[in-house]
């Protein structure tokens, strides 16, 4: 499985899209644009909610790429977190379609 990182530049390269240019259409400043983008895609930095929501509005992310994107191991996290905070497999598996289609509806 890729990491979080890796999947984001997968993602940006298919749309070719430069470091530069993804960084700035996130808001960062043109100097620091391409080595903050590096950080994300090394995992040396981590994305906020909302930064994500902005990568995956910004790369135009359809919904098999969320997917495949949600299955990320970038999301373990997210699914251990969730697996605290639910009692049964359905109800887990129901919050996490909840938290995918929130994702989908920020686009």
């Amino acid at each position: 499985m890729l990491m979080c990182g890796k999947h984001i530049q997968k993602l940006r390269k298919n749309r070719k899209i430069f470091q530069k240019e993804f960084g700035i259409k996130l808001g960062y400043n043109a100097d620091s644009a391409q080595v903050i983008v590096t950080q994300y895609e090394t995992d040396k930095r981590k994305p906020n909610e909302r930064t994500l929501r902005e990568m995956l509005k910004i790369l135009d992310v359809n919904n098999d790429e969320l997917a495949e994107f949600l299955s990320n191991s970038c999301y373990d996290e997210v699914r251990e977190i969730i697996s605290k905070f639910t009692n049964s497999k359905e109800e887990y598996e129901e919050t996490y379609k909840r938290f995918k289609k929130l994702i989908m509806q920020e686009k």
